[in-house]
């Protein structure tokens, strides 16, 4: 397999669907337009912001709430995968 330089941006931007790419600290690096058009916010006002923020049932403000705790239990776990050589 070749090594070559990925284009974060254009790769989230050209996925179907809202996706945003995370920070183990789930802090975001980059967003497409749909999820930006979701959340009603500017791609300048989210890139560097803390995910949970942007979620009325973060565990932050209410321990029951499932979305953010599944992503921050996801990300460490997908973060510990190694590709495929």
């Amino acid at each position: 397999m070749v090594n070559a330089e990925i284009d974060c941006a254009a790769l989230v931007q050209a996925l179907p669907g809202a996706v945003a790419l995370l920070t183990p600290q789930l802090v975001y690096t980059e967003i497409n337009d749909e999820w930006l058009r979701l959340l009603g916010r500017t791609r300048e006002e989210k890139i560097g912001s803390f995910m949970p923020d942007d979620y009325a049932d973060s565990p932050l403000y209410h321990p029951g709430a499932v979305l953010v705790r599944n992503v921050a239990c996801s990300h460490p776990a997908a973060s510990r995968m190694t590709p495929p050589s």
